[in-house]
């Protein structure tokens, strides 16, 4: 397909059926005899992220089909199929008009309706939406607001520190992307959310005014971020959560990780705000609280939270009220502190106990499977004949198809193998295939 963005070069793409996509997935596992279905339905969680190439960028959408008893899985970027790719960034304009252009909505309520078959048993389909915050916030933008749930606008955060529920129902707003998924089945990456976050308190830290007037306070928690960092830094390329630089004066994933998983610099800090500052009192009456001690109590429920975001397994009854009263805390002394929160914390303390009581897991609903694909990504485009060319959108055509069979080809070979393997009429297995066999 071809698409004309409000602004801007026309992109060319390329979009696979939806219901093919699915059913091809289950074929493949139903031969790895890997299908453990735990549910009344079958979740197929889209997530699309856009993919830095030279001076423009991709877009790309991956698929996964939760059809595995563990649900680990996710975390496997094989487990994950491309459905559709476009020339340029993931902005909220073209992502809306390549909706439209190629059908992708319809594909998601055809799918849904007619359900799908494993074995002799007919499921149901839910699908939900994922991404890193951009993306969420182009999936569903209102205007002046960030919030991809609710239209609390930016500027009223503070006002808005405490869980809410909202319709199960509710539709996502008109214009925005695949509108038939609905608000509570958004979800987003946590990960990304707890970088987002950690950096937001950190940034109202070192901007507040009783901060600034402690003679070398600034000077003193730079030092101790800087020590994360370093530690952050011996950690290698490939075993990063994310390989992008960060924005000056900010943590990447894998550095604010590393930050979550060291209480010891949390009291670090705490100690270097009460040596410098003295006790400072926020709060009024029976909530009147030390400063430093407020900042400690906001990274050590941080960290708590990190750990419910990234529990592969799951979350049980306690842990879910655990992790409600850590939410809530950790509103209440952004409200003592008067900081405001950004969207990403904005999300975290006002929805993200729904999704934990609804869904029970976050770690499912990561999009760093996705991110990790992007180098396999660029290969592929790389040895698509030269076929990428900004100038020429009618060369763009030319790459776009021959990803897409690429990915299908890598799936059909692996079923191919499996389906050779099992069957005891095949022929002798040579040396070459034992071995693939092993790794298989």
């Amino acid at each position: 397909m071809t698409f004309q963005p409000c602004v801007g070069r026309a992109r060319a793409g390329t979009v696979v059926d939806l219901r093919a996509l699915v059913e091809t997935r289950i074929e493949l596992e139903l031969a790895r005899n890997n299908v453990q279905v735990t549910r009344g339905s079958v979740w197929v969680i889209i997530c699309f992220d856009g993919t830095q190439v030279w001076k423009s960028g991709i877009t790309r959408c991956d698929v996964f089909v939760d059809i595995y008893g563990d649900k680990g899985e996710a975390r496997r970027p094989k487990n994950w199929s491309t459905r559709f790719i476009f020339d340029g960034p993931d902005d909220a304009g073209p992502l809306c008009i390549a909706d439209q252009k190629g059908e992708l909505n319809p594909m998601v309520v055809e799918l849904e309706q007619g359900g799908v078959s494993i074995g002799d048993k007919k499921l149901d389909v839910t699908c939900l939406l994922t991404g890193d915050g951009k993306g969420m916030g182009a999936a569903n933008p209102r205007r002046g607001c960030k919030c991809w749930w609710c239209r609390v606008a930016a500027g009223d955060f503070l006002l808005h520190l405490a869980p809410v529920d909202i319709d199960e129902a509710e539709l996502a707003a008109i214009g925005g992307f695949l509108t038939t998924i609905r608000v509570v089945r958004r979800i987003g990456d946590l990960v990304h959310g707890a970088l987002r976050t950690v950096n937001c308190v950190l940034k109202r830290l070192l901007g507040d005014e009783r901060v600034g007037r402690a003679h070398g306070l600034p000077t003193a928690i730079r030092t101790v971020l800087g020590h994360i960092a370093s530690d952050a830094a011996h950690i290698p390329s490939d075993m990063r959560l994310q390989p992008l630089l960060p924005k000056p004066g900010q943590m990447d994933i894998t550095t604010c990780q590393v930050f979550l998983k060291q209480p010891e610099r949390f009291a670090e800090i705490e100690e270097v705000v009460n040596t410098k500052m003295g006790v400072v009192w926020v709060g009024e009456g029976a909530e009147r609280i030390p400063f430093h001690a407020v900042v400690g109590r906001m990274l050590r429920m941080l960290a708590f939270m990190n750990r419910m975001w990234r529990a592969p397994g799951g979350l049980t009854g306690l842990e879910i009220c655990a992790y409600e009263k850590a939410v809530r805390c950790f509103g209440v002394d952004m409200g003592l502190l008067r900081w405001k929160p950004a969207h990403w914390c904005h999300w975290v303390l006002v929805h993200s106990v729904q999704v934990a009581k609804l869904y029970r897991n976050f770690s499912i609903f990561s999009s760093i499977p996705t991110e990790r694909r992007h180098v396999e990504f660029k290969m592929d485009i790389r040895h698509c004949f030269q076929g990428y060319k900004l100038s020429k959108v009618a060369l763009a055509h030319r790459y776009a198809p021959h990803i897409l069979q690429m990915d299908a080809l890598d799936i059909g070979l692996r079923l191919w193998v499996i389906r050779k393997c099992s069957d005891p009429t095949s022929l002798k297995v040579k040396r070459g295939m034992r071995r693939f066999r092993r790794k298989v």
